[in-house]
């Protein structure tokens, strides 16, 4: 099952599929070449666009080579593209709303003068924001300013999910009250 160079087939079988010689990289290359027209098609279901279009397929073919040492090759691998071409897309969506109410949210400010009351309101907040705990701090300013997922702030900060969605949650009550 592996590419001659790649590692032996009875040890990798044993580790689940999770070693480099499960499937080499030559052999993925070929597969991910093979899948692209699909994924065209089912991201142009999708996009409505084609500059997103190709966009998408490059995110998808990317994050799938990244992660090419996690795929078993007892998985359908065309599926396992799918799940990573709607994960992508879905994360996308995200972030543009995330764009599209940061854009709402700033056009009125940004349009009139400040008054007395916004700027004590300012310094109230950024009191506020002072005495949050760093982690918390850290997390509410990458989810709210940075337009990041829970997941990609767990992921650079090491914690769960879990854990960051908790931080921004106590950081949002803490600026409340």
């Amino acid at each position: 099952m592996s590419e001659s160079g790649s590692g032996g087939d009875i040890h990798t079988a044993s580790l689940g599929g999770f070693s480099d010689g499960w499937m080499g990289d030559a052999a993925f290359s070929r597969e991910l070449e093979a899948a692209i027209n699909p994924l065209r098609a089912d991201a142009r279901m999708l996009t409505q666009n084609a500059a997103d279009l190709d966009d998408l397929v490059q995110q998808t073919l990317l994050k799938a080579w990244k992660a090419r040492r996690t795929f078993r090759q007892d998985r359908n691998f065309k599926g396992w593209l799918f799940v990573i071409l709607r994960n992508c897309f879905y994360e996308e969506c995200r972030r543009a709303r995330v764009r599209r109410a940061r854009e709402r949210l700033l056009a009125p400010v940004a349009s009139c003068a400040p008054s007395q009351e916004d700027a004590v309101s300012l310094r109230n907040l950024a009191r506020r924001m002072n005495l949050l705990p760093s982690a918390q701090k850290q997390a509410l300013v990458a989810a709210t300013i940075g337009g990041k997922s829970h997941a990609e702030i767990a992921e650079s900060t090491g914690v769960s999910v879990g854990a960051v969605k908790s931080r921004v949650c106590r950081a949002r009550q803490a600026l409340l009250h």
